[in-house]
């Protein structure tokens, strides 16, 4: 998502390598996980902080585990923000946007793309999915992986050629929540 919209990325797949990471790549940004395998996001928040520059790079932690009433949804020491899963795109870069004082220019879309968007996918037609596929679909739209996404809307595709359509506006879009929500709606996903 942040390379579509012209940001330089790179990622980690647990908590060490981001620290290593952050070593040779210094960058203006870091979103971290909090909840990651080898060394957890609060522990590579620390050592981050302790290296050289690292107390001058916004870090804002993510999780899918917060609840409003708790703690942790005020503060985390050496942090500059959390952010709780799911989210919209549009969170990631305000918050962004506030961390780093960036500026965006928006493309205006095309009247019939974006009345086409706000029609969405028949929740009916999610329904009728097979129930592997919706599982699939959201689980990536939890982790926000549009690549797995568009992979199984391919699959989709194949099954309900206009679903794939709304869906795939969808994910254009970013709108993991909606899709999130018609999945919700469509019960059961479980397996």
């Amino acid at each position: 998502m942040l390379e579509q919209a012209g940001f330089e990325a790179q990622q980690a797949a647990n908590g060490e390598e981001a620290v290593d990471l952050f070593r040779i790549w210094h960058p203006h940004f870091i979103w971290l996980d909090r909840h990651m395998p080898v060394m957890d996001g609060l522990e590579a928040l620390g050592r981050i902080r302790a290296l050289p520059g690292g107390q001058k790079t916004p870090i804002v932690l993510l999780t899918a585990t917060l609840f409003e009433d708790s703690p942790e949804a005020v503060a985390v020491p050496g942090s500059d923000g959390l952010l709780r899963k799911p989210f919209q795109a549009e969170q990631v870069f305000e918050t962004m946007r506030q961390r780093l004082g960036l500026r965006y220019r928006y493309a205006e879309e095309p009247p019939a793309v974006a009345a086409a968007t706000e029609l969405g996918p028949d929740p009916a037609g999610v329904a009728r999915l097979d129930g592997g596929l919706r599982l699939a679909l959201r689980r990536a739209a939890d982790v926000l992986d549009v690549e797995a996404a568009r992979r199984i809307v391919e699959d989709i595709a194949l099954q309900d050629p206009a679903l794939a359509r709304g869906l795939g506006q969808l994910l254009d879009n970013y709108r993991f929540d909606q899709i999130a929500a018609l999945l919700d709606d469509g019960r059961p996903a479980s397996g």
